[in-house]
C-alpha cells in the first residue's frame, strides 16, 4: 500500500525538493508492480522529433491527484482546470515559459489547487494504481 500527501506547498515552485523526494518514494512501487501503461506522444512544435515517453511514477501521482481533485473540487472548477491545464502543457511545450499567457496560466491553476490537500492511500499490484481510500484535509474559516 502506498499513501500519498498532497499539500498546498506541493503546487509552489519553491518546495522542488519534497516533489522529488515523493517521485523517489513512488518510483519502486511502479517498477515492481509494472506500472508503465501512460504513454504519451510527443509531435514537435519545430518539426524537429517525435518520440513516446513512458512515466511510471508520474502515471501514480497523476492518479492519486486527480482522485484528490475530484474530492475537493466542485465539478466547473475542475473543467476549467483541465482546459487551462491543456493549455498550460501546450505553452510548456512550445517554450513559452516566461510569456504574460503563460505567467496568467500557472497562476489561474495554482488558485484552483489551493483547497486540494489531503491525503490518498493507493494500493499498487500488477500494473494498476487503485485508490483505496482518500481523505481531504478540512479547512476553518
Amino acid at each position: 500500500m502506498l499513501i500519498l500527501e498532497f499539500y498546498v506547498c506541493v503546487a509552489t515552485r519553491s518546495n522542488s525538493s519534497f516533489q522529488l523526494s515523493t517521485y523517489i518514494a513512488v518510483k519502486p512501487s511502479t517498477i515492481l508492480n509494472r506500472i508503465h501503461d501512460q504513454q504519451t506522444v510527443q509531435l514537435s512544435f519545430l518539426a524537429q522529433s517525435r518520440g513516446v515517453y513512458e512515466t511510471p511514477g508520474l502515471t501514480l501521482l497523476h492518479a492519486a491527484h486527480h482522485d484528490l481533485e475530484v474530492l475537493c473540487l466542485d465539478r466547473e472548477v475542475r473543467k476549467i482546470k483541465t482546459e487551462l491545464s491543456t493549455r498550460m502543457a501546450e505553452q510548456v511545450y512550445n517554450g513559452f515559459w516566461f510569456s504574460p499567457e503563460f505567467e496568467y496560466t500557472r497562476r489561474c491553476v495554482e488558485a484552483s489547487q489551493e483547497m486540494v490537500t489531503g491525503s490518498v492511500s493507493l494500493k499498487v499490484y500488477k500494473g494498476n494504481g487503485r485508490c483505496k481510500y482518500r481523505r481531504m484535509q478540512e479547512f476553518k474559516s
